[in-house]
């Protein structure tokens, strides 16, 4: 049986908004250029496309080199189909329900929702107190509240944990860390699959500046939230759903000069930095700022993280 592109998930995959179809075609504004009016059209099952504003197009392959700037990275077409057979953007070659509920105007999947029973925009003083307690111990001021919008969960999947939302560059919600405040054996939490979290998205990307210096990359938000009150910089947390190796997710970090990487000193920091080490070292500077045994920046006192950033 052939297989052809999944066109309907990939447009989802990478946020390009169809305006309206006609017959098998959706348009679209142009992914290549500031469109003003959708210029764009892409048939939805073979994948070709072209803009008739100003003249890209191409197959598959080149919106997927286009979307994850994958091209200056030193990818080819061969390697852009092996991203779309990799991430499963192919099916069989049958028609499926999903592209007929596209052309009429549903929605291939939900849009990302915070599971049930969480709570943001909660002054902190209003705060449960163990999580005040915990935020406290961790010097977590109230600004950094109020700017990551940072909030808990009393019910759900994330009861009795502090939740970090991950916004995108333009404001919305697209994951979460969640942190046991109450001792949970599991400290950490991240969203299930089935969750439609956008695992390209890093903590920090909100309020990275125009002009791209320097980010220092740390293993989760916690840590990225002490590096910011040390150094008051550009951040980005991974977490385990953050795929460190996804070209976007390489492409972003590779936007600025010097990538410092912050890392504890066991098994997983030297395996985080080896990743990003040889992802980043043709595209950027990249740097490690290793901690000491036992230690992450998120238990590290200030000071002393900002000595050694420094």
């Amino acid at each position: 049986m052939t297989q052809r592109v999944d066109v309907v998930r990939l447009l989802a995959r990478f946020d390009i908004e169809v305006l309206h179809t006609r017959g098998a075609e959706a348009h679209a504004r142009c992914p290549a250029h500031q469109d003003a009016k959708p210029s764009w059209s892409i048939n939805v099952t073979t994948g070709q496309h072209h803009c008739f504003s100003c003249g890209w197009g191409g197959g598959p392959a080149a919106l997927v080199l286009h979307a994850l700037g994958a091209e200056p990275l030193g990818w080819t077409t061969r390697d852009a189909w092996e991203w779309i057979e990799d991430h499963g953007f192919t099916q069989d070659a049958e028609p499926d329900l999903a592209v007929e509920m596209f052309l009429q105007g549903g929605r291939l999947t939900a849009p990302f929702e915070l599971p049930r029973g969480v709570r943001l925009d909660v002054p902190a003083r209003e705060w449960p107190t163990p999580a005040r307690r915990y935020m406290a111990e961790r010097e977590v001021t109230g600004w950094q509240v109020r700017r990551w919008r940072l909030g808990f969960a009393a019910l759900g999947r994330l009861a009795g944990r502090i939740v970090v939302p991950v916004h995108d560059a333009r404001g919305r919600v697209c994951s979460y860390q969640a942190r046991t405040f109450v001792n949970d054996r599991v400290r950490y939490l991240t969203p299930h699959d089935d969750e439609n979290a956008d695992t390209r998205v890093m903590f920090g990307e909100e309020h990275w500046p125009a002009g791209r210096e320097q980010v220092f990359v740390t293993e989760g938000a916690f840590d990225a939230l002490a590096v910011e009150r040390a150094m008051r910089a550009p951040i980005a947390g991974l977490s385990g759903a953050v795929r460190a190796l996804d070209p976007l997710v390489v492409g972003k970090l590779a936007t600025f000069e010097r990538v410092v990487v912050v890392t504890d000193a066991d098994a997983a920091g030297d395996a985080a930095w080896e990743a990003l080490f040889y992802a980043l070292i043709r595209h950027t500077r990249v740097r490690r700022v290793l901690l000491p045994a036992g230690a992450d920046a998120n238990t590290t006192e200030r000071a002393a993280l900002a000595e050694a950033l420094s």
